[in-house]
């Protein structure tokens, strides 16, 4: 998701959509996923120099968070 993202910054949705299709194809059921400013948890806009994406999602009964830092700038 983070190479998505450093592609397309503002194509937010569209990283979100790879990324659950990922999920998915991992044998995983996305939760939660989230792409946002780093610093404000606000929307990316193209002020934005950090993103972060923030993961929830399960395997089997277990339930997963992740979260990683993109510089954008």
């Amino acid at each position: 998701m983070a190479d998505e993202l450093l592609k397309a910054p503002l194509e937010t949705q569209a990283v979100i959509a790879k990324g659950e299709q990922a999920i998915k194809a991992a044998g995983m059921q996305a939760d939660e996923l989230f792409i946002c400013d780093a610093l404000t948890l606000t929307e990316v806009t193209s002020e934005t120099e950090e993103a972060v994406i923030l993961v929830a999602a399960f395997l089997g009964s277990v339930r997963l968070i992740d979260n990683t830092v993109v510089k954008l700038a």
